[in-house]
């Protein structure tokens, strides 16, 4: 039940500022952001389907596809948790991720490669990937992406982004 309050307020005050995942909400305090320089757990909620399951597993695979090898669903000990949640929401909604509350969020009604992306794309968020426009390159972090995977660039621009001898 605090879930899905929690999702709603946090879907209602984003979709306010963003049409899917195309705009950055104003942060007003400060915000959670995951380092890939040792692993990161997604945690998934407990009402997670096989489908959203699969399309989160698809999804670390494109990631590990261009080497960033931090994700997984597994345990590890010392890992970083980021709660990964599939929601309800209205068409235009992709996905969010909700930086003062570090979780993820997408929408339950995507399928597919559109789900496996959105999922990729919001999971990028968390560990620090900004949106990048189309005209600037083609990335998963181009606005409303529902058909980019993660390129070559994007993982150097989590090797940029962080300071680590190597983002695993």
């Amino acid at each position: 039940m605090i879930a899905r309050l929690v999702f709603a307020l946090v879907l209602a005050s984003s979709l306010a500022l963003l049409s899917s995942c195309g705009g950055a909400a104003k942060s007003t305090g400060p915000d959670i952001v995951y380092s890939p320089c040792g692993k990161v757990v997604l945690m998934l909620g407990a009402d997670t389907t096989p489908d959203e399951r699969a399309a989160t597993v698809a999804a670390i695979e494109l990631w590990k596809a261009v080497g960033l090898d931090a994700l997984t669903l597994d345990e590890v000990p010392g890992a970083e948790h980021v709660p990964l949640t599939f929601k309800e929401g209205p068409a235009p909604f992709y996905g969010v991720y909700e930086p003062q509350i570090g979780v993820v969020f997408v929408n339950r009604g995507l399928t597919g490669e559109g789900r496996e992306i959105t999922v990729a794309h919001e999971v990028g968020h968390a560990i620090g990937l900004p949106h990048i426009s189309l005209e600037t390159r083609k990335s998963v972090m181009n606005p409303a992406n529902l058909h980019v995977v993660p390129t070559n660039d994007d993982d150097g621009a989590l090797r940029a982004r962080w300071s680590c001898p190597a983002v695993p």
